[in-house]
């Protein structure tokens, strides 16, 4: 019996965001292994943080941030500890400073938190935002000129994402 093409590409895009996920955070472990806090394979970058410098001895404490390089700049995204989705985005540039398109947030029950649009490391325009349980809450409108938020270098993402 033949398989239906159709249905084993749809599965196989269904089941390809899970394994590249558990192979993300198999990396975290292969630091925490080597007591490293940043390593590339390839295209991709992964590095240990934190809200201020990496703490090896307490992996509760810590976030890996996957960047992958592309033509227009380096898609990022950041797990929890546990391998839980904490945001994904993109940077315009290799230190991953500036920001730019469309970002997501998650709660750490893995539900979307907010979703909107950087420009230049900025958010701007409408973001819409969620509770815990994905139920809307008042949408948040960011003017270019009049930032109401502040970007945080270190890990490359709004204070907002901080578990």
């Amino acid at each position: 019996m033949r398989s239906n093409p159709i249905i084993s590409l749809f599965a196989l895009l269904i089941s390809a965001p899970g394994a590249a996920q558990r192979d993300d955070v198999n990396k975290m472990a292969v630091m925490l292994d080597r007591n490293e806090t940043s390593m590339t394979v390839g295209r991709v970058r992964y590095d240990l943080v934190g809200t201020d410098k990496p703490d090896l001895s307490d992996p509760g404490s810590l976030l890996l941030r996957v960047a992958r390089a592309s033509e227009i700049g380096w898609y990022v995204r950041v797990y929890g500890h546990e391998g839980i989705l904490v945001m994904t985005g993109m940077y315009s540039d290799e230190a991953l400073t500036i920001a730019e398109g469309v970002f997501t947030f998650y709660h750490m029950s893995g539900v979307v938190e907010s979703t909107g649009r950087f420009h230049m490391g900025v958010k701007v325009g409408v973001w819409k935002r969620y509770d815990e349980r994905g139920n809307p809450l008042l949408d948040r409108i960011y003017n270019e000129r009049d930032p109401d938020v502040e970007v945080m270098n270190v890990c490359g993402w709004t204070i907002s994402c901080r578990p």
